[in-house]
């Protein structure tokens, strides 16, 4: 039988470096999908996404990294929740 082997929990700042890095991953993507398909349909957009997303996300894995070396941090301003 196979054992089962606990995960760690993720800390959050590993938690927010993976969400920078979708979101700079995908914004880039974006951008490029959107100058060389501009009639695509959501769907199509979504296909193409998952087909790139592996490639895409180790290219925004090495721009989180490279601006990590020049010395720069990724924060995200906590937010206030206040009822108006």
């Amino acid at each position: 039988m196979a054992e089962t082997t606990e995960k760690t929990p993720k800390t959050p700042e590993q938690t927010a470096i993976r969400k920078a890095v979708r979101l700079v991953a995908y914004t880039a993507w974006l951008q490029d999908f959107r100058d060389s398909n501009p009639d695509a349909t959501q769907d199509q957009r979504k296909l193409a996404w998952e087909e790139a997303k592996k490639d895409e996300l180790r290219k925004g894995r090495k721009i989180i990294n490279a601006l990590k070396r020049k010395g720069y941090e990724l924060t995200r301003p906590e937010q206030t929740t206040e009822a108006a």
